[in-house]
């Protein structure tokens, strides 16, 4: 079982004692965001999890608790864009974010950290020869410290469409993406970095783009493990299938493109009814709850007890007990 940490929120940034607690308890509450009385039980259990993909714009706060993670298999996708605050504001400032990069591929391994170049975007002040600068930048600063750089287009969607154009915030034309992929992917080259898609629908290949899937245990090198893709993702994503911890419309960053933060309520909200000894990322278990286990957890489950019984001599724990 893959544990996805988190494309809804942000995780290591805002909610890592909360996860680091859920590791110790060998468990963690998911409520479905689509029929909130649904709440599915994930195991945390070692034996359970083959690993952790983390999405993060800030790792700093998990960094100092990775300790506990020791026996997970773990790797990082890791979001530095260098924007500002006028677009991602709650971000940590892009000289911190390269600190913390560099010490978190130290300290797990070059090969376990990714860097996200995404979403590239075009707003007042921050077009071709920005992003050619800002991203030759980068790239010179992590060398050494990643091999991948996975980039996408931005998505309009319509729950964000409003929030964007009223900041002057769009989408590259043709024209422009033929100026900036190409040379990103030759940027990146020099710098011993390979350029990757994130759910390449619009042929970035072309530009010398390898398709990628974001989330894929082959990085890992995981023996005898075997995904299939995910049908819960956009059509062009090619990820393998995991269990996605998070929580919608939690993430204080507020990165103005972001499409998790503004389908219910506002992140304030939710950040608020966050309780570090919850099971649940924000909000308690409810008496009406209708909680299960999550199917991927009894896929693994099933697999490691054919093999060894003695794993699951122990019941996961119930705190609706």
């Amino acid at each position: 079982m893959i544990i996805s940490a988190s494309r809804r929120t942000d995780i290591p940034a805002f909610y890592s004692r909360w996860f680091m607690n859920r590791v110790r308890a060998g468990e963690v509450y998911v409520r479905n965001p689509f029929d909130t009385r649904k709440v599915s039980r994930v195991s945390l259990r070692r034996e359970d999890v083959d690993y952790i993909h983390f999405w993060t714009k800030n790792p700093a706060p998990l960094l100092r608790r990775i300790d506990g993670l020791e026996g997970y298999r773990y790797c990082f996708h890791f979001t530095v864009n260098g924007y500002g605050r006028e677009t991602e504001p709650a971000v940590p400032p892009l000289p911190a974010l390269l600190d913390t990069f560099r010490e978190l591929a130290e300290r797990c391994g070059p090969g376990s950290v990714a860097w996200r170049y995404c979403p590239i975007l075009i707003r007042p002040g921050f077009g071709v020869e920005e992003h050619l600068r800002n991203f030759e930048s980068i790239a010179r600063a992590l060398s050494g410290h990643t091999g991948r750089c996975h980039i996408s287009l931005l998505d309009e969607y319509t729950k964000i469409k409003n929030v964007i154009r009223s900041h002057g915030i769009r989408r590259t034309t043709p024209e422009e993406e033929r100026s900036i992929i190409p040379e990103l992917v030759r940027i990146a080259a020099a710098h011993g970095i390979g350029v990757y898609s994130c759910a390449d629908t619009e042929g970035l290949s072309r530009y010398g783009v390898v398709p990628g899937r974001c989330l894929d245990p082959g990085t890992l090198e995981l023996p005898g493990c075997s995904y299939k893709k995910d049908r819960n993702q956009r059509p062009g994503c090619l990820c393998s299938e995991s269990v996605d911890i998070g929580g919608y419309s939690s993430c204080p960053h507020e990165c103005l493109y972001c499409y998790a933060n503004r389908t219910t309520g506002r992140p304030a909200d939710r950040f608020s009814r966050h309780n570090p000894l919850s099971p649940l990322i924000y909000g308690e278990s409810l008496p009406g709850d209708i909680v299960t286990e999550h199917f991927l957890s009894v896929k693994a489950r099933q697999m490691r007890a054919a093999t060894d019984q003695s794993l699951f001599d122990q019941p996961l724990f119930d705190h609706s007990a």
